[in-house]
């Protein structure tokens, strides 16, 4: 592992592994790409990962599959 993923990973477990924050997203930024994707309406913004994984509840084809892959794309 290089030194500096270590050094960031011990900081974070010494820290209690705190969830990573919610964070704003331009959706304006994004329909350049996906045009008026419902997806990007239903998303919470701020958004977090509990938010994304709320996606992954509603699979159930292959659309809800791609709005899921969205979401945690948009999550980074």
């Amino acid at each position: 592992m290089p030194d500096n993923l270590r050094r960031r990973f011990q900081k974070w477990d010494a820290k209690g592994r705190p969830s990573q924050e919610a964070f704003e997203w331009e959706k304006k930024n994004w329909q350049k790409y996906l045009g008026n994707s419902s997806i990007l309406e239903t998303l919470p913004n701020p958004i977090d990962r509990a938010g994304v994984l709320e996606t992954f509840k509603l699979v159930h084809d292959p659309d809800s599959a791609l709005d899921a892959y969205i979401a945690s794309y948009l999550w980074g």
